[in-house]
């Protein structure tokens, strides 16, 4: 659903803040596939939903992966541009270079 309302350019505060709580109370993030993470995290951003609790429980999460293999390039990529944007939401002065203007959808 986030993912959707991304796509579509459109965003729900309440329930992008809601999901987002729902995530940061939970005790494992495991059962989520690395894809399923990479597109939370670019809904977020694309959405312009900040919610610092929630990308540093992705990032904890991501860190403590053992393994990565189920993670494409594509996967990394879109996970560091998002939290690059989340950054730029929450603290202006850490805002990338426009150059990297949109980021396209995850696939």
């Amino acid at each position: 659903m986030l993912w959707s309302y991304a796509k579509l350019e459109s965003s729900n505060s309440v329930l992008f803040k809601a999901t987002a709580n729902s995530f940061v109370g939970m005790n494992d993030l495991n059962k989520f596939k690395p894809q399923e993470v990479s597109n939370i995290m670019w809904s977020y951003a694309t959405a312009g939903e900040a919610h610092p609790k929630l990308f540093s429980k992705l990032g904890d999460h991501i860190v403590a992966m053992k393994d990565l293999s189920g993670f494409l390039p594509q996967n990394f990529s879109k996970s560091w541009q998002t939290w690059q944007s989340q950054e730029a939401m929450t603290s202006p002065r850490k805002a990338l270079p426009t150059s990297f203007g949109h980021m396209p959808p995850p696939e």
